[in-house]
């Protein structure tokens, strides 16, 4: 028996009258934005890659609904139910309560705040998703698969952004960039739909795409460093840890853009090294900076991650889900670093197919095996050496491969079970990928799937 159970009804009849006109509105718009785009080599993937995610969300939806009988959606869905009463009640205590900082107990606002247990609980990251379910809510008369529509469009916009970079630097690689980024299914299931990924795959997106239009190409260098900003605030509010791992990767891989114009030989290769030494203080600093929930805070980020691995351990063992053991970890961030490794492992090339205990995790398994294949494919023809020159002489393979290692360890670490892992590392999913195709195609100059 799960530990929260959800049985209140999140698709009704409603459903199938909202969200096919919702729908409409959204291919009209997407057709005829494929339209202005000129270049027929991207064009063919923007409709598929918009569909992929609509079936992706809605998808979501029903299988955490009808088969796991709850979960994170159903929760953030319910609580936001609160939310559009209260529009209903009153347009302006709506918009009191979508604005409102968590535990705020005014008076006007608190019939509705008090049911909604992420506010009372103080838990700012989700109720910034909830806000977004309520807002949304109001238009599409708190319809289930239609909020789900919309939070599926944000996450596309985003990757669509992250697409265009990746096709910038290598037109070649097309296609398999296209499935790198649009459909690996992890990304447009676990990306999808009404959950916190969704929001953050998004604002990744459009991070990923400011800061190399800005600060790489030094294009627009004003409006793109807004962007950064303000993606970057998006990704604080929601989930600290993607934008932790995008700044140390983004700050490696502008270093190695730039390095080509340092002269001597052997002051180049000692560089990175030096960089990575001087500039991991002010990296942590800017870190602790960011951080406004205590609990993310450098001090106890390691206590932190334990707490949540011990509870999400304790929920997977009495919903029967897949556990695995990393070794103990005891709060401390010697802990921490004595499970990277492992973790490391376990966050890019697991589940195993014999670990795969449900259908989901069956697909999950396969995508880890492709990533493996791929990996030592790569490292068997070109040995360590060369792939670590590889990785120097092509930045943004650098930068991708810093920030899928973060991922992975930390999704790894943290997680317990292999349902929450591969939701945790999906945001590395698309760099990953893109990083090996475009490492093998330096090699060989492959150009295909697999």
């Amino acid at each position: 028996m799960p530990i929260f159970e959800f049985y209140h009804k999140i698709m009704e009849l409603q459903d199938l009258l909202v969200t096919p006109f919702f729908l409409l509105l959204l291919y009209g718009y997407m057709f005829s934005q494929r339209n202005r785009i000129k270049d027929p080599v991207i064009r063919q993937y923007y409709i598929p890659a918009f569909t992929a995610k609509m079936i992706g969300g809605v998808a979501f939806g029903m299988i955490y609904y009808f088969y796991y009988k709850g979960g994170d959606t159903v929760r953030f869905f319910d609580e936001s139910k609160h939310i559009f009463r209260a529009f209903m009640d009153s347009p302006y205590l709506g918009f009191r309560l979508i604005t409102s900082p968590v535990q705020d107990v005014s008076a006007d606002i608190f019939q509705y705040s008090n049911q909604i247990l992420t506010y009372t609980l103080g838990d700012a990251g989700t109720y910034h998703v909830i806000r977004v379910i309520g807002f949304f809510g109001f238009f599409t008369f708190n319809t289930y698969s239609s909020i789900a529509v919309l939070f599926s469009t944000i996450s596309f916009f985003g990757i669509w952004r992250m697409y265009l970079v990746f096709y910038n630097m290598f037109p070649q690689l097309h296609r398999p960039l296209a499935y790198a980024v649009f459909f690996i299914p992890s990304v447009y299931f676990w990306g999808s739909g009404i959950n916190k990924e969704s929001l953050c795959m998004g604002a990744l997106g459009y991070l990923f795409y400011c800061f190399y239009f800005g600060f790489i190409l030094r294009k627009k260098i004003l409006l793109n460093t807004f962007g950064v900003i303000l993606f970057s605030l998006i990704l604080q509010a929601i989930k600290f840890y993607i934008l932790g791992a995008f700044l140390v990767a983004g700050m490696l891989w502008l270093f190695l853009q730039y390095r080509a114009y340092i002269k001597s030989p052997a002051l180049r290769a000692i560089a990175l090294p030096l960089v990575i030494l001087m500039a991991l203080p002010v990296i942590l600093l800017g870190l602790r900076g960011l951080a406004t929930d205590k609990r993310y805070s450098l001090e106890n980020i390691a206590s932190t991650a334990k707490t949540t691995t011990d509870w999400l351990k304790y929920v997977a063992e009495k919903e029967g889900g897949s556990v695995y053991n990393l070794g103990e970890n005891d709060g401390t961030m010697t802990g921490l670093l004595r499970l990277a490794p492992a973790g490391l492992w376990l966050g890019l090339f697991q589940p195993h197919p014999w670990q795969a205990r449900n259908p989901v995790m069956v697909l999950c398994a396969l995508e880890a095996s492709i990533f493996l294949f791929l990996t030592f494919k790569i490292l068997f023809q070109i040995g360590l050496i060369r792939f670590y020159n590889l990785l120097l002489s092509e930045p943004i393979t650098f930068g991708c491969l810093v920030f899928a290692m973060l991922i992975a360890v930390g999704a790894a670490i943290t997680s317990a079970n292999y349902g929450t892992m591969v939701r945790y590392r999906v945001p590395m999913m698309p760099f990953y990928l893109s990083m090996l195709y475009i490492l093998r195609y330096k090699i060989n100059g492959n150009v295909k799937l697999f």
